[in-house]
């Protein structure tokens, strides 16, 4: 399965695709002059959403459609409705994503499979404009109908409903396209179902006008054959042994259960939510300038986040590894540190309204400060008095968490202690105001 995002649009969104399904599924056979009978089915679907992974999609489509039609007689395009369960999970990334409404079309394909061969239907179901609420499941209803058919060769056709592919829109508050912008969904039948909506049986107008006639042979033989009449007495014990063979038959059954077992892998797929919210783990690149003694140390690292859609809040394990930097003390004296982060708890932060701002507390470790090359101070214990309280906000107009983005922001560095005979000395070339990090965070996973 896949999901296909239009060029340089993020790819997103979420189980609203569930919606879509309702639309397109039942595309097959048409009423037309024939009396038509209600069907029915539900199926389950697993939709793949970049935000949010694999989500369950439950569509239930009802339908008329005759039950027989003659050989060459056209349907006629009949009414479909559909009604698609998208999940809280899905519901919440698409509001994250500042999404209110949603609204496409589901590309569905049906198969009839007809005497004269299989016939593939894919009509376009528009769906109805649903808003999107911020969490729990939601329903989406799709209206359409579906193109005629003729049949070209009697006997019985079975109409099942296959796969879909989901083209959907959320719309902001505003009723301006969201940074998902319109994306594909491409969901697929959860096996082990019975995906069968209709039988219809199609007829022969010719055979039918002329039964006597075919009929009628028959009734000329059968006087011959009536002699053998007392004998077929004794094939009729054999017709009596079909009834054993009837038990066989009851045996089908067995095969039906299989089909009432696909609620057993139901609940996995429902088993995503309870996770508490959608986990987005980054990497971090970038660098920090440190005012006082002006130089750089580049930064490396990752952040894991635990993001509740709900609140627009997340906690989060912030990893920085550890660096080193070229500087100048008393503006001329060439000096270089190797330089270690101590997080002090978790990371935490909002993203509401596209924007992201995050806060983080550390102690910065100065194992060693060289100059021209020889160690003045330095060690284990050697790092800032107190830590450091760091925000930092995105820079871009819209943060999509699906891809990252660039984040910056300054903090103030404490005077440094545990350093060595030169501790005070070195002390006033590091602790200042004025620091600056400048960083992109790029989408490493998310679940």
């Amino acid at each position: 399965m896949g999901v296909k995002a239009r060029p340089a649009k993020a790819r997103a969104a979420l189980a609203a695709a569930s919606v879509a399904v309702a639309g397109g599924l039942v595309a097959v056979v048409g009423t037309g002059d024939a009396s038509a009978d209600p069907v029915s089915v539900t199926l389950k679907y697993t939709c793949p959403f970049p935000q949010v992974d694999d989500q369950p999609l439950t569509v239930k489509i009802d339908s008329d459609i005759p039950k027989s039609v003659a050989v060459g007689q056209p349907t006629g395009a009949f009414k479909i409705d559909t009604v698609s369960t998208v999940s809280s999970k899905s519901a919440e990334g698409l509001s994250l994503m500042h999404g209110k409404t949603l609204e496409g079309v589901a590309k569905a394909t049906a198969v009839a499979h007809a005497p004269q061969g299989d016939i593939a239907v894919k009509p376009n179901i528009p769906l109805v404009k649903t808003d999107i609420p911020e969490t729990g499941e939601f329903q989406v209803k799709a209206n359409g109908s579906t193109p005629s058919l003729r049949f070209s060769k009697p006997g019985r056709a079975t109409v099942t409903v296959e796969d879909i592919v989901l083209s959907l829109t959320p719309r902001d508050a505003n009723g301006e396209l969201t940074g998902l912008d319109t994306f594909e969904s491409e969901c697929k039948l959860d096996p082990g179902q019975n995906n069968t909506l209709a039988t219809i049986d199609i007829t022969d107008p010719s055979a039918s006008g002329s039964p006597s006639a075919s009929s009628s042979p028959p009734v000329s033989s059968p006087p011959v054959s009536s002699p053998p009449a007392s004998s077929p007495p004794v094939s009729s014990p054999p017709v009596s042994s079909p009834p054993v063979s009837s038990p066989p038959a009851s045996s089908p059954p067995v095969s039906s259960p299989p089909v009432s077992s696909p609620p057993v892998s139901s609940p996995p797929a429902s088993s995503p939510p309870p996770g508490g919210g959608i986990r987005y783990v980054f990497d971090l690149t970038g660098k920090s300038h440190i005012a006082t003694p002006n130089g750089d140390v580049a930064l490396k690292g990752g952040i894991d986040a635990l993001f509740d859609p709900k609140t627009g809040t997340f906690n989060s394990d912030l990893t920085l590894n550890p660096t080193s930097g070229n500087f100048s003390i008393l503006g001329f004296l060439p000096a270089t540190a190797k330089v270690d982060f101590e997080q002090q708890g978790k990371t935490t932060g909002t993203l509401k309204g596209g924007k992201l701002e995050t806060h983080s507390t550390m102690y910065v470790k100065l194992p060693e400060i060289a100059v021209f090359g020889l160690p003045v101070a330095g060690g284990d214990q050697c790092k800032t008095v107190k830590p450091s309280e760091i925000t930092l906000k995105s820079t871009q107009d819209f943060f999509n968490p699906l891809k990252g983005g660039p984040i910056a922001g300054t903090y103030d560095l404490a005077a440094i202690q545990n350093c060595g005979g030169l501790n005070d000395f070195v002390s006033l070339f590091v602790a200042g105001s004025g620091n600056t990090i400048n960083a992109n965070l790029a989408l490493k996973s998310h679940s």
